[in-house]
């Protein structure tokens, strides 16, 4: 686990477009793991958990946008319904399992905190709860991990390889994101529609 500063982790979320936060948590995710020395957290399962949700609505997202016409009757057609629902129900998925790796962490880091007698260890419902007032409960979290590295020790548990499945998550979220934006600049309904 490293120190970090959680005004920096907040805003560096919102600076790319959420991009930062799936890299962190999947940090926080191997840190942990290394400290326990097992794989508590199935980290290789979330990584494929977040790459299949995302992948999905990028591609049913740019399908809705490209295939959406206003010029034709000003109407929706009911394809263009279907895929507003199944992106919805996915965002949604995508949520929760955001919020299910938070509570996975905070449980974890809780442990951690009462094997080595730290006074007022997490509480991974109010990490939950806090996550849904503006994403405050990454500050909560990652001010947890500081006070916990704080007490124990960073050189204690660093970890000594990089994190190599995180950077190629990384990147391919980057990729989608370019792909999506592609998509709606190319799009002229898009275009016509905003200008």
């Amino acid at each position: 686990m490293k120190n970090r500063k959680p005004v920096l982790v907040f805003l560096f979320m919102f600076l790319t477009f959420g991009i930062y936060i799936l890299y962190w948590l999947f940090s926080l995710i191997e840190e942990i793991n290394a400290y326990n020395k097992e794989e508590k957290i199935k980290y290789k399962n979330t990584i494929i958990k977040f790459i299949c949700i995302f992948s999905t609505v990028v591609i049913l997202f740019s399908i809705m946008i490209l295939s959406f016409d206003l010029s034709v009757n000003n109407e929706i057609n009911g394809s263009t319904i279907i895929l507003y629902l199944i992106c919805w129900v996915l965002c949604l998925y995508w949520i929760i399992t955001i919020v299910k790796t938070l509570w996975k962490i905070s449980i974890e880091l809780q442990q951690i905190q009462i094997k080595n007698n730290i006074i007022a260890p997490i509480e991974p419902i109010l990490t939950v709860v806090l996550f849904f007032i503006y994403f405050i409960g990454i500050i909560y979290l990652q001010s947890h991990i500081n006070k916990t590295v704080k007490i124990i020790g960073e050189e204690k548990i660093n970890i000594k390889n990089s994190i190599k499945c995180s950077f190629i998550f990384v990147r391919l979220l980057f990729v989608l994101y370019i792909i999506l934006f592609v998509g709606l600049i190319m799009n002229n309904n898009y275009i016509r529609y905003f200008a």
